[in-house]
């Protein structure tokens, strides 16, 4: 091998392993993700399950169940949760109103390596919580959808999420959809 090669090599490989860094940030949003319980829940605690999820079918799965899939999702043996939990993509908080009513789940929280690795374009939040239905589209309120893209996200910014007895509503949302990606 010439001396010329080895460096040309070298600045290749670098700028490799620095644009699948860059790939690799922008999956994310730019701060840490704080989910509560109001105060007007009346279970003592309530399971929130945070959950990785691709684009195509897997997110479909999400979008297309409609108010069954909350229900089914927390129940025993669900075959769609058992998969997420062996990927190792679902990030379980128990919230208790007496004793931890607000967690945070930090940038630097390992699962987000596991969200990224896993190709993870939305985080599905879903809510242990009896159901409870928006009356006009029939939409489950205890489920709730983020966009993981760095660039729908005011930076830097915390991402807030209150469970309350009509389901998962968001305090910051995502910018829309840039037209070009």
């Amino acid at each position: 091998m010439t001396a010329t090669k080895i460096p040309v090599r070298f600045v290749v490989l670098a700028l490799m392993t620095m644009s699948s860094a860059c790939c690799v940030t922008a999956t994310r949003p730019p701060s840490n993700i704080s989910v509560a319980l109001d105060r007007e829940i009346s279970q003592p605690s309530v399971r929130v399950h945070l959950v990785g999820v691709t684009d195509g079918d897997d997110l479909e799965r999400f979008n297309t169940k409609g108010l069954g899939l909350v229900d089914d999702w927390f129940k025993a043996g669900n075959l769609l949760r058992a998969a997420k939990e062996r990927n190792n993509v679902v990030k379980e908080m128990i919230l208790d109103k007496d004793k931890q009513a607000t967690m945070v789940l930090a940038a630097d929280n390992p699962i987000w390596a596991n969200w990224e690795k896993y190709g993870a374009k939305w985080l599905v939040v879903l809510a242990n919580l009896p159901a409870s239905k928006d009356e006009k589209d029939m939409k489950d309120t205890r489920i709730c959808i983020l966009p993981l893209d760095k660039k729908r996200w005011s930076d830097p910014i915390t991402i807030s999420i209150t469970i309350s007895p009509v389901g998962v509503p968001m305090h910051i949302v995502p910018t829309p959809k840039p037209a070009k990606d």
